[in-house]
C-alpha cells in the first residue's frame, strides 16, 4: 500500500466517521501507523507461510527457495 493510498484510505475512514481531521477524537497519525503495521504483519505471514511451502520440497531447490524468500523479510 503507498501513502497516497493510505491517506486517502484514512481521510475515507473519517468522513465515514462523520468526522473532520481537526475535531475528530480518532488519533489519524496512529490509525496510519497501525494500518501499516497489519499491513506489514500480513506480507510476513504471507513470505512465511511460502516458505514453508517450498520447506516441503526434499530436494536444494525447494530449500533455495526458502531462503531466498525468507531473505526477503531483510
Amino acid at each position: 500500500m503507498t501513502e497516497d493510498q493510505l491517506e486517502t484510505w484514512m481521510h475515507n475512514m473519517i468522513r465515514a466517521c462523520n468526522r473532520s481531521t481537526c475535531d475528530s477524537d480518532i488519533n489519524a497519525i496512529k490509525l496510519i501507523q497501525h494500518i501499516k503495521n497489519l499491513y506489514e504483519q500480513g506480507r510476513t505471514d504471507e513470505r512465511e507461510a511460502c516458505a514453508n511451502l517450498a520447506d516441503g520440497f526434499d530436494d536444494d531447490v525447494g530449500q533455495a527457495i526458502s531462503k531466498a524468500i525468507r531473505g526477503r523479510a531483510k
